[in-house]
């Protein structure tokens, strides 16, 4: 049975979220797979940590990139340029190899990727879920769309978790197109947007049990009712295939306190590595933001049940 390929940009920042999000691929390996981990400043005990958390079914490669060979970009400043490796996925990955599933270092993975990986995408280069809080181009802090003449109705992805065909990936030129418009354009997401600019018309939308977001649970801010149909959307957020843990009021849960539905879960499997003595660092949470996390606890017990808590 083919081997199942995944990307992962990793740095010394994220070592344990990363550590966690490779046990969980691992623990639900079904065939053979194979994680490229892109980093710039593991040494070989942070390469041994993450060595020791996968299973006889997952193997680990780690490419090297240069953060300092990278040109100026304008990035926001909570991202740091590991953030850009995934641009370079066509050219760091083998030629023969024609798709990757590219997965953050924040998330868990809680079902087999089979699925995602035979994904359909129907001539498009890349498979992804709508964002919950950013939905369209022209939404707050999207793209700058008038300077950049594009559609501000266009859908807008997170690029969290994609499946991505590599052989269009590379003839479109798509990482190389996305560090042109980082070169001459201020955004609010980095390469994520970029790849959204890129990318229009280009993308296979899939449920969001792929990529379920911090948030989904943030009622404020989630326009997810609005593009979703309610069923897939109670089930994607009762029984997600990948929980990504990005930053929101709700916490992530390698900090304290953490309020998202699956931290605990998340907990109970770095338990199971290197990290069993392990405590999650205490995080400031301006007293404007608790009110938030508090509606949405609610908010997720009341669509969660049991689980939530």
């Amino acid at each position: 049975m083919e081997a199942i390929h995944i990307a992962m940009s990793v740095d010394k920042r994220f070592l344990i979220p990363a550590s966690v999000a490779i046990r969980s691929i691992s623990l639900h390996a079904m065939t053979t797979h194979v994680i490229h981990v892109f980093h710039d400043d593991l040494d070989e005990a942070d390469m041994k940590k993450l060595r020791s958390v996968v299973g006889n079914d997952t193997s680990l490669e780690f490419i090297e990139c240069q953060v300092s060979d990278l040109p100026a970009h304008h990035l926001p400043s909570y991202l740091s340029k590991t953030s850009l490796f995934r641009l370079f996925v066509g050219t760091l990955l083998p030629e023969k190899l024609s798709r990757v599933i590219y997965i953050d270092a924040d998330t868990l993975i809680r079902r087999p990727l089979g699925d995602l990986w035979n994904l359909d995408l129907h001539g498009n280069t890349v498979a992804a879920i709508q964002d919950p809080v950013l939905p369209w181009i022209g939404a707050p802090m999207g793209p700058p769309w008038r300077a950049m003449q594009i559609d501000p109705h266009a859908r807008y992805f997170n690029s969290g978790v994609m499946r991505i065909d590599l052989h269009r990936w590379r003839e479109e030129r798509i990482g190389e197109s996305s560090l042109r418009i980082l070169e001459t354009h201020r955004v609010s997401f980095g390469d994520q947007c970029a790849l959204n600019c890129v990318l229009i018309g280009r993308v296979e939308y899939i449920s969001p049990q792929w990529n379920l977001q911090s948030g989904f649970f943030w009622p404020e801010r989630s326009l997810a009712e609005t593009y979703e149909p309610p069923s897939d959307l109670e089930q994607a957020i009762s029984n997600p295939s990948i929980v990504h843990f990005n930053s929101s009021p709700l916490g992530r849960p390698w900090q304290n306190p953490c309020k998202n539905p699956f931290c605990h879960e998340w907990r109970e499997i770095a338990k199971g590595t290197y990290l069993a003595e392990w405590h999650p660092s205490r995080r400031l949470l301006m007293p404007a933001l608790v009110a938030t996390v508090e509606v949405s606890k609610k908010m997720a017990t009341r669509m969660l049940g049991p689980v939530y808590k």
